[in-house]
């Protein structure tokens, strides 16, 4: 494996990252996400990626129709409160 380039592995910036569409995609997101937490692993322990298979893009999954309410991958907006709150910004 590829190590992870050094903006990965040392970001100077609390960092989340949210992968969708697991599956079905001409990028191997997989692979993408296994990067990701190697070289996140290796700084702040808040790091997160967090992979959402049944969703499109902008982690929905009722499509991309911007005249309709968006219905977000199930968990994803608690795993986005949960992290904002883990790192002090919402109390």
């Amino acid at each position: 494996m590829l190590e992870p380039p050094q903006t990965i592995s040392a970001p100077p910036v609390q960092v989340a990252v949210w992968f969708w569409r697991a599956s079905g995609t001409f990028a191997p997101v997989d692979v993408a996400v296994q990067r990701w937490q190697d070289g996140l692993s290796r700084g702040d322990p808040h790091d997160l990626v967090i992979s959402h298979p049944t969703a499109g893009h902008g982690i929905r999954i009722n499509g991309h129709d911007m005249h309709a309410a968006p219905v977000f991958a199930p968990g994803y907006l608690h795993e986005q409160i949960d992290w904002l709150r883990e790192i002090d910004v919402l109390r």
